[in-house]
């Protein structure tokens, strides 16, 4: 009798322990339905309704497909926005039933078909323009990065699934898209909009922040600005950029020229556009695509007195409008020290050109220079002028002189027709003048009086001898 009580108490027991996962398996059967089995790994097709999970026994999955057993999460997809509608989900099964806390199968979802009569219409196209940020600390959880569309100041959150926004962020850019469904303003979790992204186009200097500061620097082909917070910002100077006065003056006290680059200095004040996104370094990087004056510049060029230099050498090159000489013409363009010896000077209507004539100089053309001719070219420069990068710099001629040969050899200013002025009846052995078919001074006469001379001694010595032969 007592063996027999003994058994029915064991008996008892293990009833009472197996209990709770009996219950628990009937609970889970019971709120998530009865899932088909399958295997880790294995690819998955469901149908059901989409549902938040609520408070569960186990720890993973953030929806319920309501009536077919299984729990989902998604990577790719955004679940929420098909709350309450019946899909078919298709996916991955990565947590069997049972297999972690006695809870249900996990699908990570990959695609998503919504059932209904007509299939779902796309969200309203938009586009806004601002500064792409990247999403910090916010009350909502989702999209990955956000925007203040410059227009209305409205703010929106962005997402992409084929751009990557990670490239754009501080950049200004006009965003395309659209509005995805069941993110109205406020509607989940108190959040902005949500865009999906599928273009970004950066403004090229159009609405782009300008920076306000002091220069604290003109390096070569760049300005350094330090703003009001201490940021500093190292702006390239192109062809492009533009310079702009911002000051009101009296007609009697304005400047007599535009500013330029050449005006830049230490401690002036400027605001400068920038012509695209700024590269997050120190100092910040970023192109010029305008700067505004905002202090005096002009006082007789900022005290940079322009210098008078000259460059001797070889004419390598002819342009419209244009001439290249070389220190070193046997350089290529390719060749290192090319850049040094070589300047592109613009002619102007105030270049004066001048060729040598046996040591005197006389007027010459722009139609008279040639490739191969040896020149010295006069040009002015300012001091702490910033250079924009271009091989060879430019310059403006101030006057071009068309130098004769030397140590006996082939004469380099030899126009192309190859006139040496060996047909010359001129008597002064075809120089550089008559080589270029310009105007030597016209003869004085100067060569009669030894003549007149030679001949009245000619004639004295003939009466002189008439008289001794008497």
């Amino acid at each position: 009798m007592r063996k027999l009580m003994t058994l029915a108490a064991t008996l008892a027991m293990v009833i009472l322990a197996a209990s709770p996962a009996v219950a628990q398996s009937s609970a889970a059967e019971s709120q998530y339905g009865e899932a088909p089995g399958g295997d880790s790994g294995e690819s998955v097709s469901a149908t059901g309704v989409v549902e938040p999970l609520g408070m569960t026994t186990f720890m993973y999955g953030t929806h319920d497909l309501s009536g077919s057993g299984y729990v989902m999460a998604s990577d790719t997809v955004n679940l929420s926005k098909y709350e309450g509608e019946e899909v078919t989900v298709n996916g991955t099964l990565t947590i069997e039933e049972g297999e972690l806390e006695g809870g249900p199968p996990l699908i990570n979802v990959e695609s998503v078909e919504a059932h209904g009569d007509d299939p779902e219409e796309p969200g309203e196209p938009i586009t806004v323009s601002g500064v792409i940020e990247g999403l910090e600390a916010t009350t909502f959880m989702y999209g990955t990065h956000t925007v203040v569309n410059d227009a209305d100041g409205i703010s929106y959150a962005l997402q992409s699934e084929s751009i990557s926004l990670d490239e754009f962020e501080g950049t200004q850019a006009a965003i395309s898209g659209t509005l995805v469904p069941g993110y109205e303003s406020g509607q989940v979790e108190s959040g902005p909009p949500l865009i999906e992204v599928t273009d970004v186009e950066p403004d090229a200097g159009v609405g782009m922040e300008e920076i306000s500061g002091v220069v604290l620097e003109v390096r070569d082909g760049s300005v350094l600005v330090e703003d009001a917070n201490g940021g500093q910002y190292d702006f390239a100077i192109t062809e492009s950029t533009s310079f702009l006065d911002g000051l009101s003056y009296i007609p009697e006290e304005a400047p007599p020229r535009a500013p330029n680059a050449a005006d830049l200095a230490p401690g002036l004040e400027v605001s400068v556009t920038p012509a695209g996104p700024i590269a997050e370094s120190f100092p910040a990087q970023g192109e010029a695509a305008g700067i505004l004056f905002l202090s005096p510049w002009y006082e007789g060029d900022n005290e940079n007195e322009a210098v008078e230099k000259t460059l001797r050498g070889v004419i390598t090159s002819i342009g419209e409008g244009s001439i290249v000489v070389s220190e070193n013409p046997d350089l290529g363009v390719e060749d290192p020290g090319y850049c040094e010896g070589a300047i592109n000077f613009s002619l102007t209507d105030g270049t004066e050109i001048l060729a040598q004539n046996d040591g005197e100089l006389v007027g010459a053309s722009a139609e008279n220079l040639a490739e191969g001719q040896s020149v010295e070219v006069a040009y002015t420069e300012v001091p702490g002028a910033p250079e924009i990068a271009i091989c060879p710099p430019q310059r403006e001629a101030d006057r071009i002189v068309i130098l004769e040969g030397s140590d006996g050899g082939e004469d380099p200013t030899e126009p192309p027709n190859g006139n040496n002025g060996g047909g010359s009846s001129s008597g002064n052995g075809g120089g550089v003048a008559d080589a270029l078919g310009v105007s030597a001074l016209p003869d004085t006469g100067g060569a009669i009086l030894p003549a007149l001379g030679l001949g009245a001694a000619l004639v004295a010595g003939g009466f002189l001898v008439r008289r001794m032969g008497r």
